[in-house]
């Protein structure tokens, strides 16, 4: 898993790609949490579960595409608030809890 707030405010990242990571998951609070230069996301199809505020002011990404991720059942409080730049999200079918603040 990844840890609380692990790569928080890394201000230079682009691109973050987890899908080699085929034992993660779980994303730990506020880990990806303000990357203000992340433009592209993929995370791998066995994530199951994403902590609170983990992508909260990730001002640069505009798609964020859960459909591979067949597992993910929770995505915590405020874990998507402050994506001004978002245009798309497409959540996965089997998706259970949304926290707040999302």
């Amino acid at each position: 898993w990844i840890g609380d707030g692990v790569l928080c405010k890394c201000e230079n990242l682009r691109l973050l790609d987890f899908s080699a990571c085929v034992s993660l998951r779980r994303i730990g609070n506020e880990s990806l949490c303000d990357l203000s230069s992340l433009e592209t996301l993929v995370l791998p199809p066995d994530l199951t579960w994403i902590g609170d505020g983990v992508l909260c002011k990730c001002e640069n990404l505009r798609l964020l595409d859960f459909s591979a991720c067949v597992s993910l059942r929770r995505i915590g409080n405020e874990s998507l608030c402050d994506l001004s730049s978002l245009e798309t999200l497409v959540l996965p079918p089997d998706l259970t809890w949304i926290g707040d603040g999302v």
